[in-house]
């Protein structure tokens, strides 16, 4: 499949995922910024977009969101961890947190 294929589902992710982070800015910035690893600037800008904005900043190429594993251990550690199976939401969310400590350190 050529990239070019990709592009309207792209656009669709882009929008949801700026509404989805709008919405969530809205209801719990606080809460929001930590789940989207933002800061106050970027929380800013995101909700001062109006809808056209919007629209045009999720037609763009590229993703706008992104995985927040640096590297593939922690991703790994989500889906190989067998003991957890009742707990992977709770799981993900510590391994989750935790994304970023190791730079802060």
């Amino acid at each position: 499949m050529k990239n070019e294929a990709f592009g309207e589902e792209v656009e669709e992710l882009n929008l949801l995922y700026l509404m989805l982070a709008q919405r969530m800015l809205t209801q719990d910035r606080a809460s929001a910024k930590f789940r989207l690893k933002i800061d106050d600037a970027v929380a800013d800008v995101l909700l001062s977009l109006k809808p056209r904005q919007v629209r045009q900043l999720a037609a763009c190429n590229q993703l706008l969101c992104r995985l927040v594993f640096d590297g593939a251990e922690r991703f790994k550690a989500l889906v190989e961890n067998r003991r957890l199976e009742g707990l992977t939401g709770l799981h993900a969310a510590i391994v989750l947190a935790s994304e970023g400590e190791d730079d802060a350190q």
